[in-house]
């Protein structure tokens, strides 16, 4: 599943990680980054563990071609009925370099 960008929120904090997220991080990066690809952890939580939604006021701040994305994206969430609970939410992005 692709998630589009203007659906990603970057953490500037990045949430407490379990030990298990840290040792799965560590095996990714040892290797070093690959080139066309990163690893990115994406969460529904924020760092202080609550959902957000997409607003109407926020889609509205996005370009059409953002808004064009997320609708497509949107679409593509219909079709899978186990991914309904992502339907308008935003994705809290971490990675490894974090």
């Amino acid at each position: 599943m692709d998630i589009p960008s203007c659906r990603m929120v970057l953490m500037q904090v990045v949430r407490l990680a379990l030990q298990i997220d840290i040792t799965n991080m560590k095996k990714e990066f040892y290797v070093g980054y690959h080139l066309g690809s990163q690893v990115l952890y994406v969460s529904l939580k924020n760092i202080h563990g609550e959902i957000e939604n997409v607003t109407f006021e926020k889609e509205m701040s996005w370009s059409f071609t953002w808004r064009y994305v997320n609708d497509k994206f949107e679409a593509f969430l219909d079709t899978k009925p186990t991914l309904s609970h992502l339907k308008g939410k935003f994705f809290h992005v971490w990675d490894g370099n974090n």
